[in-house]
């Protein structure tokens, strides 16, 4: 199925499924918080990761959107083939390895669960509501500066932000369970 703006409600639901699978993944060993391999990062450390790479794309999300109801947003730039390449890869599961994280998605030493969790779901709530506040011509209209390729000045569709956020946290959910097991042999 080929995902435009449309599915926008699904997609939305899909996002919030995977940040709660996300969040029963961390609660079921308190202690992991913490517990990270040797050169990784902790479990709280991914969780940090992901709120910082929700944060990050609301915060242009919403400069677009201001910029777009202004009359200042221009038209979506033309998207090469690399980058058409690179969005279509993020997009689907599984979530590709072994990519560098953004300065801005850095996590610290130690985050703190409640702090993280709460900035989670205080992201996904902030993206729903300005998914829901745009009228369907506003919904294909808007789009924003990757903040991860801000180099190649790529950019975002409204749909590609919330299917990449669901695909990322399935992904580090995944690294997240690995590493649970891994330690506790």
């Amino acid at each position: 199925m080929k995902l435009d703006n449309s599915h926008l409600p699904v997609l939305l639901d899909d996002m919030d499924a995977a940040f709660s699978a996300l969040k029963t993944a961390l609660s079921a060993d308190p202690a992991g918080w913490t517990r990270a391999p040797a050169g990784k990062w902790s479990a709280g450390q991914h969780a940090e990761h992901l709120a910082l790479s929700l944060e990050e794309p609301l915060k242009r999300l919403e400069q677009s959107l201001h910029e777009l109801r202004e009359g200042a947003l221009g038209p979506r730039p033309n998207r090469g083939i690399a980058q058409a390449l690179v969005i279509r890869m993020l997009m689907r599961e599984p979530f590709p390895r072994g990519g560098k994280a953004a300065p801005f998605a850095l996590p610290g030493p130690t985050p703190s669960r409640e702090s993280v969790f709460a900035r989670l779901d205080a992201g996904r709530a902030r993206l729903r509501r300005i998914v829901e506040s745009l009228t369907p011509d506003e919904r294909e209209r808007v789009w924003l500066f990757n903040p991860f390729m801000e180099k190649r000045r790529w950019h975002y569709r409204l749909f590609e932000m919330v299917r990449i956020q669901a695909t990322h946290t399935r992904h580090h959910t995944r690294q997240v369970v690995a590493a649970a097991r891994s330690s506790s042999r």
